[in-house]
């Protein structure tokens, strides 16, 4: 539904597409939430159902709602396509998001899962023998599941190679210590 429209340059400069609000105070839900679109020729409207459930599910994610889980989680041909990145239009590569990844994993589903195992441990083997990748999530949420990942569930070439990561960068160094330590006395 139109609420208003503002004729006159709006359409120019900053906004060269839609503009959309959002309420994003505290007590506001799903239901209640203030959604409108102002278009390029300045015509404000409230979001239909659809586009309001798009908005809601991608920022405003619930607890107590069950939300489907991403194709790529469940495909095996594209998560292994998606862990190994991709070439743009150019040709030039373009490395995986590993953090979008693990992000869309535990949205997904709970750690006991079958298919959340499966998946972290492809995600989590990759990650591991790649230094640039680990460093990239030591300061994450996930950064202790990798941990876990080599020190108790993985070969031991992934830890190995966690310790060999944090010892080159001088940063990491007191981590890479305790990280030691840690293995020393079997994860405990």
């Amino acid at each position: 539904a139109v609420v208003s429209t503002q004729s006159g340059h709006y359409g120019r400069g900053l906004y060269n597409s839609d503009v959309t609000f959002v309420d994003c105070g505290e007590n506001s839900d799903d239901d209640s939430r203030y959604i409108a679109t102002r278009k390029i020729d300045g015509t404000l409207h409230h979001n239909d159902r659809s586009s309001r459930d798009i908005i809601n599910n991608a920022f405003f994610r619930n607890p107590n709602r069950i939300y489907p889980p991403p194709l790529m989680i469940e495909n095996d041909d594209l998560f292994n396509s998606t862990i190994k990145g991709f070439t743009n239009d150019d040709g030039a590569p373009v490395p995986p998001n590993y953090l979008e990844i693990f992000e869309s994993l535990y949205s997904s589903y709970p750690k006991d899962h079958p298919l959340f195992i499966k998946r972290h441990q492809q995600l989590t083997s990759i990650i591991l023998l790649d230094s640039s990748a680990t460093l990239k999530l030591i300061k994450t949420r996930f950064f202790m599941d990798l941990v876990t990942r080599a020190v108790i569930e993985g070969p031991e070439n992934l830890l190995i190679s966690l310790r060999k990561t944090l010892q080159s960068d001088l940063k990491y160094r007191k981590l890479h210590i305790e990280l030691k330590n840690f293995a020393q006395k079997g994860g405990k």
